[in-house]
């Protein structure tokens, strides 16, 4: 929606030159900001809210590192996971998973590969949607819940 209030920009400033060269013509805001741009990879500039009424809950382009060591970390579990999976299983050890298991009967590097990329998946759709409400909360769960998963190992290991 468009409102005239009867004034022209340069009326209001005082100004009759306004720099018209500088811009291009096109309205940047008839289209709704994509969730994965360029900038998502190769750097941005937003960090928080422009405005108070966006309510913390917007996309940025920049991440905090603290949720970067927390994502790594996430991985990091992932990984170990797998690892003392497969060595657990060679000693004679059983799956609980049912997804997992199939995965597992496919091959190992099928497992690998499926169980690093989905967690990569939905780890970096956590960091994106990190000012959301839960998103957070849930990141710091998945990582709490891969070290619980990392002690199980380790008493399993204990054990053989």
């Amino acid at each position: 929606m468009r409102v005239d209030f009867g004034v022209s920009v340069e009326a209001a400033i005082g100004t009759s030159s306004l720099p018209q060269d500088l811009r291009s013509g096109k309205d940047r805001r008839r289209r709704a900001t994509p969730v994965v741009s360029r900038y998502t990879f190769f750097g941005g500039r937003r960090e928080a809210d422009r405005r108070a009424v966006d309510g913390g809950e917007t996309f940025v382009d920049r991440y905090p590192q603290t949720l970067f060591l927390i994502a790594s970390g996430v991985l990091l579990l992932n990984m170990l996971d797998a690892y003392f999976t497969l060595l657990l299983l060679s000693h004679g050890g059983e799956e609980l998973n049912p997804v997992a298991d199939w995965l597992l009967y496919t091959g190992h590097w099928a497992f690998i590969l499926t169980k690093t990329v989905g967690i990569g998946l939905c780890t970096m759709t956590l960091v994106m949607i990190h000012r959301f409400r839960g998103a957070k909360f849930g990141i710091c769960l998945v990582g709490f819940l891969y070290l619980l998963l990392l002690g199980w190992h380790f008493l399993l290991m204990g054990r053989i």
